[in-house]
């Protein structure tokens, strides 16, 4: 076969259809809702939880950053930045930015554009690892690719097998939800990083199944490129090489192969350098505790079972299903043994940082590709024991087709339920509109920007130039004492009374409040996971009574409500004080009409400059 049959034989026309229905489905939430708010649809608000839109929009904020020409965002918003360096990976900003740049699309339009091109590129991933690496049927294959697609955040088999063996079918009635449709999609985890994971495995079995060193060198490429883009498929990718390593070490040892594997070593450990010593610059801090409470580590040595009794299942199949294929079979195993030491990893050092993120990112997509693939090569054992040999190629190949085309049609209808419910909450104001362009026309850039709305502080981050002086917790690593200090001063500005502050610090995560998003958001923009009692995600947690949501504890209140008081925090250098209804509803803004010179208003917003 020619190389030319070979890559039509891959495309073949109904894989180009399926990426092109993709495309339309994913976006069929931009046209609906664009046309029902116009010229001011906003495909990331901050007040749609549902749909991961604030993490977009903290996400966004990097990007944003490098297409206002701070090309390497280490912190993207805060003044004195060049001497703070975030937790958050920065690859994916700087080439959305720089793509932003070349072809002048703001966020609005790389939103809109990701949720087109990332679903379809990574169905072809998915398909092109279960069809090519592994071997399974090209139908059955785009069947399991769209069922990750669609289903790869919710998919969690051992609560699937616990409700079905013991007939909890209330558990199927929530089971799916429209946070989770197009998980890939998201702007910018995990669909643009998705993209690195996937190929870096698919290169990394590639390396020994090729000659050459064309696909060792990309694999070490990409490998370095997962550092600097999400710590969790690093982390992973290294732990499975490390085991595929040993196998190929110890049961196929070949001088080419241990060349292929010292390329890949070297090259993606080289260039992964810097990020390493970031991350231990990172653990020297002396507040390093308050960082990881933050981004939500759980302290503790418990074993997660869960992961022991997939391994303990599925290493043995794996291994009697692809005993005579070594590559395979050393990959996928090492893979299990990655995924199931990760997942307990807080039994080596004491404690795990978002543990969810190990299932949901990793774990549930590969167990559901593995179980798939098992699940096709019993089925075809059992047809030639003549147990099921009544099911023809043709009935396989009628549900197959049946399968997808259900999938799409799903796929389309959540979407339009989703457009269709939401569309009232993608719409900035005419009056948010002309504050962003007056800021972007007038103000300094990078100029610092006070206001004690999270929704504004979101916004800003993302849509205009400007730095804040309350920054996202995801973006900063800044100690909790300097947090609380630039929330109590700008309090202080905008004269916000006791009486305020106590009820915004002690709200319950049980009471209607929270359904407001400047409640809702408060503790979780400050200070992300520190202060998120969730029993069910983070299992680790010590407090066995606290209240499950954003609370902080009794102790952390008053030590807030001390310094507010005394008057004991300090102020920061700000150039812009903005008010917007949310900080006028709460606060008082007659004294920064006296200290500071109004310089714009257009009725819900006034700005007022500290140095003019």
């Amino acid at each position: 076969m020619t190389k030319k049959r070979k890559i039509i034989s891959f495309w073949g026309p109904e894989l180009i259809i399926i990426c092109i229905i993709l495309s339309v489905i994913s976006g069929l939430q931009h046209i609906i809702m664009a046309k029902e708010n116009g010229a001011l649809y906003d495909p990331l608000p901050v007040k749609n939880t549902s749909m991961y839109i604030v993490e977009g929009l903290a996400y966004a904020s990097n990007v944003n950053s490098v297409i206002n020409g701070n090309y390497f965002p280490l912190n993207a918003h805060l003044e004195g930045k060049e001497n703070i360096s975030n937790n958050v990976d920065i690859f994916p900003s700087i080439v959305l930015g720089l793509f932003g740049i070349i072809f002048g699309i703001g966020i609005k339009g790389l939103a809109i554009l990701t949720n087109l091109i990332l679903p379809p590129i990574v169905f072809l991933l998915y398909f092109y690892f279960c069809h090519k690496i592994l071997g399974m049927q090209r139908l059955y294959s785009i069947f399991v690719a769209l069922f990750l697609i669609f289903f790869v955040h919710d998919i969690a088999l051992l609560e699937i097998a616990k409700n079905l063996l013991t007939a909890n079918l209330n558990y199927f009635k929530t089971f799916y939800s429209a946070r989770a449709m197009f998980v890939v999609s998201r702007f910018m985890q995990p669909g643009f990083t998705i993209i690195s994971m996937i190929s870096s495995l698919i290169f990394l079995v590639l390396s020994f199944k090729k000659k050459g060193f064309v696909y060792p060198v990309l694999t070490g490429l990409i490998a370095a490129v997962l550092a600097y883009s999400y710590f969790y498929y690093f982390a992973f990718f290294w732990a499975t090489f490390a085991c595929f390593a040993f196998f190929m070490a110890l049961f196929a040892r070949r001088k080419e192969h241990m060349l292929k594997l010292a390329v890949i070593a070297v090259i993606g450990i080289a260039l992964s350098l810097p990020y390493v010593l970031r991350v231990i610059e990172y653990g020297s801090l002396p507040h390093k505790g308050e960082l990881l409470a933050r981004i939500g580590a759980s302290f503790g040595r418990n074993i997660n079972m869960s992961s022991i009794l997939f391994a303990v299942f599925l290493l043995p199949a794996v291994f009697l299903t692809l005993r005579k294929d070594k590559i395979n079979l050393f990959f996928i195993s090492s893979s299990i043994i990655a995924g199931t030491v990760l997942l307990n990893i807080q039994l080596l050092i004491g404690y795990t940082v978002q543990y969810w993120h190990w299932w949901f990112r990793i774990i549930n997509p590969l167990y559901v590709i593995i179980s798939a693939f098992l699940l096709q090569e019993t089925f075809y054992r059992l047809r030639k024991l003549s147990i099921i040999a009544y099911i023809k190629q043709v009935h396989l190949k009628i549900a197959g087709i049946f399968g997808v085309m259900l999938l799409l049609l799903f796929g389309a209808f959540i979407q339009i339920h989703i457009a269709s419910s939401n569309y009232q909450k993608h719409k900035f104001t005419e009056n948010e509109i002309s504050l962003y362009k007056w800021l972007k026309d007038n103000a300094q850039p990078e100029s610092t920007v006070l206001t004690i709305s999270i929704e504004y502080n979101y916004k800003l981050q993302a849509y205009t130039r400007n730095n804040v002086y309350l920054p996202n917790a995801l973006l900063h690593n800044l100690n909790s004492e300097e947090v609380i200090d630039r929330l109590l001063s700008a309090y202080s500005i905008f004269s916000v009374s006791n009486e305020t502050l106590w009820k915004k610090i002690t709200l319950s995560p049980n009471t209607n409040e929270l359904e407001e998003f400047e409640d809702y958001d408060f503790i979780n923009y400050l200070f992300h996971h520190q202060f998120n009692f969730n029993k069910d995600r983070n299992y680790l947690y010590p407090d066995d009574n606290a209240v499950e949501g954003f609370l902080f504890p009794e102790k952390f209140r008053q030590h807030i409500m001390n310094k507010w008081t005394k008057k004991d925090f300090k102020f920061y250098d700000f150039d812009y004080v903005l008010a917007e209804p949310y900080s006028k509803e709460i606060g008082n803004t007659d004294m920064i009409k006296k200290r500071y010179k109004k310089v714009y208003e257009n009725g819900d917003f006034a700005v007022y400059s500290k140095n003019d």
